[in-house]
């Protein structure tokens, strides 16, 4: 099954839309955040948020597997179908391999998985990697990418994606986005009218949501950070309070000394501010034990 977008006279959009795996960039691109800092969210734009948030169940179901033994311990289960979970870190940190792991686990159960993936940083090779030389192929048939180049064409593919009909195809498993703020960051540095920019950043927040509600599916969305200036050891999510109210699981990702740190500030039951360190292999994400070989090691 293929989900298309469809422009308002019926035919496909190519400029932000790539369906074909082999269209999708071969290699991982690493964004350097741009030195603006978000303002502060009008109060109006966070209330459009938390009241969408507010008018869908909290129905809790079956969990989803990151793709990672050590995630899903983490998150005691893996990811919570219906809510949002926010992944925000520095670049490196392993944001984007998060996401991958979840794509590749679904995809291997026979669900499809749409990416917007704003970055180019999503990378065949590595879907080879961690879903293996004779899987990958299945992997990227259940896989739609959407490509997004200006936060106009952001604009469009989400309100496209909030016009599709999902109604009876059960085989939607995951939503990702990766990043929400790249492309919504540039737009900042040069747009006039910043609060119709945090506006259309809160609907697309609040369509995922809702898509993720209604078809009790678990959707990722990474974010990037700037340095808080008052404490120069903690960052802050761009996009303000946006993301904080629409997610229901806030995970930071931090890589200090070579070390990567896996942290929990918000979850629905399991304990908040919980950490661990942990290593990126070829398989993915483990625990860090310092037991492995150099050669299994990524970063």
């Amino acid at each position: 099954m293929e989900y298309e977008l469809e422009n308002e006279d019926g035919d496909q959009n190519d400029d932000f839309m790539t369906g074909n795996s082999e269209e999708v960039r071969e290699a991982n691109v690493e964004q350097n955040s741009p030195d603006v800092v978000c303002s502060s969210q009008s109060k109006e734009v966070d209330d459009e948020v938390e009241d969408k948030v507010s008018s869908v169940s909290n129905d809790l179901g079956t969990k989803v597997s990151l793709g990672s033994d050590f995630l899903d311990e983490f998150l005691e289960g893996g990811l919570e179908r219906g809510i949002l979970t926010t992944v925000y870190g520095p670049s490196g940190s392993g944001k984007t391999n998060l996401c991958l792991m979840a794509a590749v686990a679904v995809a291997l159960s026979g669900k499809k998985v749409l990416i917007i993936d704003t970055e180019g940083g999503i990378a065949v090779e590595r879907i080879k990697q961690l879903s293996g030389e004779e899987k990958y192929k299945k992997v990227l048939e259940n896989i739609l990418f959407f490509q997004p180049f200006t936060f106009a064409d952001q604009v469009m593919a989400f309100d496209k994606l909030r016009l599709m009909d999902f109604s009876g195809k059960e085989d939607l498993g995951l939503i990702i986005v990766d990043s929400i703020a790249m492309l919504y960051r540039l737009e900042l540095g040069k747009a006039e009218a910043i609060f119709e920019t945090n506006s259309a950043l809160a609907r697309q927040i609040a369509i995922v949501i809702e898509i993720a509600r209604k078809e009790k599916i678990p959707a990722i969305i990474t974010n990037q950070v700037y340095s808080d200036f008052k404490n120069k050891d903690e960052v802050k999510m761009v996009g303000g309070d946006l993301l904080k109210y629409g997610s229901k699981c806030l995970l930071e990702l931090k890589k200090n000394d070579g070390k990567h740190i896996l942290k929990l500030h918000k979850h629905r039951y399991v304990s908040p501010k919980k950490s661990d360190e942990f290593v990126v292999v070829k398989s993915g994400f483990e625990k860090s034990s310092g037991m492995l070989e150099n050669d299994e090691l990524l970063e």
